[in-house]
């Protein structure tokens, strides 16, 4: 699937508007540009729906790489 494609499938089940990588270049057909003009919160909520979307679609989300979050084998 294509940037575009992908865009609006992304805007239209999840409600999470960003701009398709095609427009920025002959090699961003892989990729999306996420504006990060938002406050805190709505770009929580928006990452959040991202998340959604992609595990509806069965995309896995990576560990979390927060440094707040420490592996529960860690000892503190």
């Amino acid at each position: 699937m294509g940037s575009v494609a992908f865009s609006k499938l992304l805007l239209e089940e999840a409600g999470v508007a960003v701009a398709p990588g095609l427009g920025f270049g002959e090699y961003g057909d892989d990729h999306v540009r996420i504006g990060l003009v938002e406050n805190t919160h709505r770009l929580r909520q928006a990452l959040r729906s991202i998340k959604g979307f992609m595990a509806a679609h069965g995309v896995k989300a990576p560990p979390s790489s927060n440094p707040a979050q420490k592996p529960e084998s860690v000892v503190p």
